[in-house]
């Protein structure tokens, strides 16, 4: 970046806002069922719920167009998700996995909210208020071709700088967590790694669909780490190796 650019980038991520867990009216009494007046519910007519649900979304967007939602949370109050939003520079995020150990939190936790912050400088949120190799390269043998790197670009470039800033602020809090665990061979740094892959497994992906903008999540991971020195570093990976390419290969970002 040259020198203004970095002047309004560093502008906007102290003027973003980091809206964690649930909206303070939540646990004001009587907000919750003010919110939700209206919708029936029935245990045996999940359709009809799905529709009361959907109803009471729309009407609220149509009674408060063109209002200014002074809380900024643009949000159910149920829902479970982490994101960035372009418009408002704000972080959303709730997460129900929450680890005593800093290593554990950062790994996960750190990762997700780096994830979504890093959305706010990416292809699509720069142009809001570029760099990244494409991860066309990476074969999906579930249908038979590449991945599509301009269609994932946005999503790849927030996973890379999203780890990267998650272990940074980790370090700023770093302990030495073996002896909490009971595990000497693992260090900090591979503890944090390990809670970040951890966090990433799941089955969605068996069923890969070309057109969602996430890449798999095995290649999700597979190639942001590749990407990381630091990586490479706490799990000693020969030079050269997949893990550990070489530094004109890496795509770093910061």
């Amino acid at each position: 970046m040259d020198l203004p650019t970095k002047k309004v980038t560093i502008e906007k991520v102290r003027s973003m806002k980091s809206l964690i867990g649930f909206p303070d009216w939540l646990f004001e009494p009587g907000k919750l069922e003010e919110y939700y007046e209206g919708v029936k519910t029935d245990p045996k007519i999940f359709l009809e719920n799905r529709i009361n649900l959907l109803e009471l979304r729309f009407n609220n967007k149509i009674k408060n167009f063109r209002k200014q939602d002074e809380s900024g949370w643009g949000t159910n109050p149920t829902d479970v998700s982490a994101f960035y939003t372009r418009e408002d520079n704000t972080i959303n995020a709730f997460n129900t996995h929450v680890f005593y150990l800093r290593a554990l939190n950062y790994g996960a936790l750190g990762n997700i909210l780096g994830h979504e912050l890093t959305h706010g400088f990416d292809n699509e949120g720069r142009k809001y208020d570029k760099d990244g190799k494409l991860y066309s390269s990476f074969y999906v043998p579930e249908v038979g071709e590449y991945l599509n790197g301009n269609l994932t670009l946005s999503e790849n470039i927030a996973d890379n700088g999203g780890l990267k800033s998650s272990l940074r602020a980790y370090w700023k809090e770093r302990e030495n967590v073996e002896k909490l665990l009971g595990l000497p061979v693992f260090n900090g740094d591979q503890l944090f790694f390990l809670s970040y892959v951890n966090s990433m497994c799941s089955i969605k992906y068996l069923n890969y669909n070309k057109k969602d903008v996430h890449s798999p999540l095995h290649l999700r991971v597979k190639g942001n780490l590749q990407n990381m020195p630091e990586f490479a570093r706490a799990w000693k990976c020969p030079l050269n190796s997949t893990m550990n390419p070489l530094p004109h290969i890496r795509c770093i970002l910061f």
